[in-house]
């Protein structure tokens, strides 16, 4: 259903090794998006009138959030876990996205090369169709950067943006033509040479009338303290609402970054507690949670109780584990290191936890929903179920 709306206009460079879905390919992915955006001059319309609405899906450890803009235009900002990872997780995923969204999708933000952001970005170019494309470019072994790639050959999106391509650091994205709307990647200094895939990556922000939305994918600390240090970036910072980076881990959520953003609102996706990799990683972290409540407002709606692990002990793997895991991912098949996993790696007790202030957390099952008129951001208590 891509390009239904106008003729697509995409350049793509698909070089041998990135064909394949099945396995990943020996040599990091050889392809280039190369995007023709459109000029600002075309955007350009009326002031929204209605409301935004956010949702923060369940994926596993990892991320899908859907922006509906007044009109009806939609954003996703990644696309969820995979099978192997969250098993069963993708499939809901899906249905939910059929509910939700009216083909094509007009914007698609793939923000770094990790499996739990990808998972249903294939099916999104190949079934429901993406107008504008937002991809992180960097250079990836993943068998689903190659689906990817493959999917955007076979079904072309009318326009693309490569993150790696630019070196501005403010891009903005142009799924919704109106002034009071504003989305743009926001990419530190220093993209693609980290080494690690959660800092090797791009933060989104939205800005709605005066509320502004922050979504900090795997952002960890390395990430908050590059944003906070770059003079460009560290005003953009400042939000109403913020999703945390990392799934709530226990490298996020600084005090520097959190002086500077002083969000009033906060959301965390994360998998079900030891549930598929979620076993391993434990997410959200307590200490986390408890220092980020802080700084948030009262909570809409009553009290909630979630599970957060505990910092005190320590995730360890044993030197085996440690070499396994550097292993799978240097050849890119980290998709079945849950499956690998000694019974060893113990990611700290699971702990009750009130939440009181503003802070919503899916816990692999709820589906958060959030909506502003452009002053304030409103949670809507029948979406945390």
């Amino acid at each position: 259903m891509a390009c239904s709306k106008g003729t697509c206009v995409l350049f793509l460079a698909l070089f041998s090794g990135c064909s394949s879905t099945e396995t990943a390919p020996e040599t990091p992915a050889q392809a280039t998006l190369v995007g023709v955006r459109p000029a600002d001059e075309a955007w350009i319309g009326g002031a929204p009138v209605g409301s935004l609405e956010v949702f923060v899906l369940p994926s596993g450890n990892g991320d899908c959030v859907l922006v509906r803009a007044p009109g009806g235009r939609e954003l996703l900002i990644d696309a969820g876990d995979t099978e192997l990872r969250a098993p069963g997780d993708p499939e809901r995923l899906r249905q939910q996205l059929q509910e939700l969204i009216e083909p094509p999708l007009e914007a698609l933000i793939l923000t770094h090369p990790d499996p739990a952001h990808l998972g249903s970005a294939p099916w999104l170019l190949r079934e429901v169709g993406v107008e504008e494309l937002v991809y992180h470019g960097l250079p990836s072994k993943l068998k689903e950067d190659a689906a990817i790639l493959e999917a955007a050959a076979a079904h072309p999106p009318r326009y693309v943006l490569n993150v790696a391509e630019s070196t501005d650091a403010v891009l903005p994205v142009h799924f919704a033509p109106a002034p009071d709307l504003e989305v743009a990647v926001l990419r530190v200094p220093g993209y693609g040479t980290f080494g690690r895939v959660d800092e090797d990556l791009a933060v989104v922000r939205l800005r709605f009338g005066s509320t502004v939305w922050l979504f900090m994918s795997d952002a960890t600390r390395t990430v908050e303290r590059a944003l906070v240090a770059d003079p460009r970036l560290a005003p953009l910072v400042d939000c109403d609402f913020l999703l945390v980076g990392c799934h709530g881990g226990s490298n996020v959520c600084t005090r520097e970054f959190l002086a500077r953003a002083t969000p009033q609102v906060a959301a965390i996706s994360c998998g079900r507690p030891q549930d598929g990799l979620n076993a391993y990683e434990g997410f959200p972290r307590r200490d986390t949670v408890e220092g980020l409540e802080g700084w948030l407002a009262e909570r809409a709606g009553p009290p909630r109780t979630i599970l957060v692990c505990d910092d005190e002990v320590p995730l360890e793997y044993s030197e085996e584990e440690e070499a396994m895991i550097e292993q799978l991912s240097i050849s890119g098949s980290l998709t079945t290191s849950p499956m690998l996993f000694s019974q060893s790696v113990d990611p700290g007790d699971w702990l009750e936890h009130v939440l009181e202030r503003a802070l919503y957390v899916t816990e692999g099952r709820r589906r958060l929903r959030f909506t502003s008129e452009g002053e304030r951001v409103r949670w809507d208590e029948d979406s945390d179920r």
